[in-house]
């Protein structure tokens, strides 16, 4: 029996799986996709269509939602941050005017 594997040499799951399959005796017609544009369309077209590929996608579409959700609440941080460091510098800024007022009308009023 010939067992038709599609994948890469420097894949480690690969190896593995080459490894079991030669320790079963069985013959191995080995794809590498890193050969030719045309085994990976190859592997691609399987990947799109095959049912086997399902939940692995599934799982790749959650990470990526993950991933996603993560960005947006790095940005809201950023965002509150930034927005919490210009309301520190408006305070400071109303500190000193104010500061500056009291000392113009202390000054004003020695004056008198």
């Amino acid at each position: 029996m010939t067992v038709k594997m599609i994948g890469t040499r420097n894949c480690p799951d690969c190896t593995a799986a080459l490894e079991t399959i030669a320790e079963k005796g069985l013959d191995v017609e080995f794809v590498n996709i890193d050969e030719s544009t045309a085994n990976l369309k190859l592997f691609l077209r399987l990947r799109d269509k095959a049912p086997e590929f399902d939940e692995v996608k599934k799982k790749r579409r959650d990470r990526r939602a993950l991933l996603r959700r993560r960005e947006e609440d790095i940005l809201r941080h950023k965002r509150t941050v930034r927005r919490n460091e210009n309301a520190r510098r408006g305070n400071l800024r109303r500190f000193f005017v104010t500061v500056a007022l009291s000392l113009s009308a202390c000054k004003i009023a020695h004056a008198l």
